[in-house]
């Protein structure tokens, strides 16, 4: 292979990695699968650790609305390190079969986000389908371990990228008001694979 083939060639692969590089957009799932009460909110701060593509941190704001026993409305502020330069938007969250008995709580969140990386701004629309459950353990009290699959498209100057990915987490129960969590997201096509945390209160 001559050598300005071999130039094009790889220029080429680049091109082709920077047209399909992942997402920076993605939000964490956070507390979406635990509800706030009818007429009660919620508000918590989601610090983030983001291992690929590249290696950077952000920091969520949410507030967290009730509207029904089985659904929330979720605000979304969000920044970041390096070229990651803020994200807004929002969420809602359904309930289908609430987390009673033996029964786990299973629904979907409808998230909206307007992010921007590098200065450019990209619409994400999201999908996110859930299962939760809570435990009673008296190491640690009450502790909500769940699932989560995002899925949805990133749509850029007429173009879209599938997003996916795979999210496992846990809330902790510290009393009445105050919950802890802990968030590991893999991204699994188009999205950043991501380790996050935070603190909610609820009133």
């Amino acid at each position: 292979m001559s050598s300005s083939l071999q130039n094009r060639f790889f220029l080429g692969i680049i091109g082709l990695i920077s047209l399909f590089k992942p997402s920076f957009g993605i939000a964490g799932v956070f507390n979406l699968p635990h509800l706030a009460a009818p007429g009660e909110f919620a508000f918590g701060i989601q610090p983030e650790f983001l291992m690929t593509p590249a290696v950077s941190a952000g920091v969520e704001l949410r507030y967290v609305q009730g509207i029904t026993d089985s659904a929330n409305f979720t605000g979304i502020l969000g920044t970041g390190s390096g070229s990651r330069q803020f994200r807004v938007g929002g969420a809602g969250t359904f309930d289908f079969f609430p987390d009673t008995g033996n029964q786990p709580g299973i629904g979907v969140a409808f998230q909206a986000l307007l992010i921007q990386v590098n200065s450019v701004q990209t619409f994400e629309a999201t999908a996110i389908p859930y299962v939760h459950k809570t435990f009673s353990s008296s190491d640690y009290g009450n502790i909500e371990p769940f699932l989560a699959l995002p899925v949805g498209l990133s749509l850029f100057q007429g173009t879209y990228q599938p997003l996916l990915t795979v999210a496992v987490g846990c809330i902790f129960l510290y009393n009445e008001h105050f919950r802890s969590v802990v968030e590991l997201g893999l991204g699994l096509n188009q999205a950043s694979t991501y380790l996050s945390g935070g603190l909610i209160y609820y009133h």
